[in-house]
């Protein structure tokens, strides 16, 4: 199990200098609107993942009047001795360190698995296939070791290919590269399979003990699934051909999340979709932890929006449960935080935090 011991944040957003000494399991930040709650997970966000989940480029999450920042945690996983991971952003750019020596955003991402459950993830339900197919590549990115690698083949491929078909390469040229994605696709394409199948079970106990009705998964590779993806490049050339990029492969796969046989966004409201994505995310790790031996931290934001009092308390019972750590943070004491029996509390105002006991 990786946790965050403690961590440092300067000049990050609103937030005055802070150190913070979180608890391994439950760990709950309160305060207003505006106060730098979601900011302190945004942080951790950079610190793990090297991006913002509010899509902010690096230089806007300086304080004002600020031109760097620099978040850092000691984290540790299981027995090992703790790392201190580090990231600073100044005018240079972002730089990444371990224990003093500088690494790589992939490799941090590594060394702190990090799972973000905030209100704009209804976007996995609501919106574009490119949501649920990032949330897909990060859970595989985690537990199978040779994803990476092949999403980067077929990434190569695909702009390469593409290049070709704008510049109006020679036949052969592009021959090469369709035969270099079809591998590369139907590879990949197999990953992801493995991975959705892998998550439907724990999905549906998750679901059962959140108060859900059942969610089931579904993944369109991109093509037709009758014929293999050479097939499918070949019949589409002439189209790939006028259209000047390239129309079938698993950068259009589509992960459909289904309740009651019918589509998740039309058919639970939006305080369930909320819990559904609950659901999928501890799902998510459950998989981690029993393939990877993986339990990713848990970011929440804004717990008690759009959830009510039953759906409140079933998610704490969740979050009290799960085997690894969580960073929540809420507007208000709801009754259901307050009745958590584990967990260390954090007030937040005006950008500075402090530790109640």
């Amino acid at each position: 199990m990786t946790h965050i011991v403690d961590c440092t944040i300067r000049q990050f957003r609103c937030l005055a200098d802070s150190r913070l000494d979180l608890d391994p399991s439950l760990n709950w930040f309160v305060g207003d609107n505006g106060a730098g709650k979601t900011s302190v997970l945004e942080s951790l966000y950079w610190l793990a993942r090297g991006k913002s989940f509010r899509g902010a480029p690096a230089a806007r999450c300086a304080r004002s009047a600020a031109t760097a920042w620099n978040v850092s945690a000691r984290i540790r996983s299981s027995d090992a001795p703790a790392d201190r991971l580090n990231l600073q952003f100044d005018p240079g750019g972002l730089v990444a360190r371990c224990n003093e020596a500088t690494t790589t955003l992939v490799e941090q991402a590594r060394r702190l698995p990090l799972q973000m459950i905030e209100p704009g993830l209804h976007r996995v339900v609501e919106d574009g296939p490119a949501y649920r197919r990032r949330f897909l590549d990060w859970g595989m990115f985690h537990v199978e070791p040779s994803y990476l690698e092949a999403w980067r083949a077929y990434a190569r491929a695909l702009k390469q290919r593409n290049a070709a078909l704008r510049s109006g390469q020679s036949a052969a040229h592009l021959q090469a590269w369709t035969n270099e994605l079809a591998h590369s696709g139907a590879r990949l394409a197999a990953l992801r399979d493995k991975g959705v199948a892998a998550l439907q079970a724990p999905l549906q106990q998750r679901c059962a003990a959140l108060g859900l009705e059942a969610a089931e998964l579904a993944l369109l590779p991109g093509w037709d699934p009758d014929r293999s993806l050479a097939d499918a490049l070949s019949a589409r050339a002439e189209q790939d051909q006028r259209q000047r990029t390239t129309t079938v492969g698993p950068h259009r796969c589509e992960l459909r999340i289904s309740v009651a046989g019918q589509s998740a966004r039309d058919h639970v409201s939006r305080g369930q979709q909320k819990v559904l994505l609950v659901a999928l995310s501890l799902a998510q790790a459950d998989v981690l932890q029993s393939a990877a031996d993986v339990v990713p931290v848990l970011l929440m934001d804004d717990f008690t929006a759009e959830l009510g009092s039953g759906f409140q308390a079933r998610v704490v019972q969740a979050l009290s449960d799960y085997p690894g750590q969580s960073i929540v943070t809420s507007l208000e004491h709801s009754p259901a935080m307050l009745e958590a029996a584990r967990g260390r509390w954090f007030h937040v105002e005006h950008g500075r935090i402090r530790r109640k006991d």
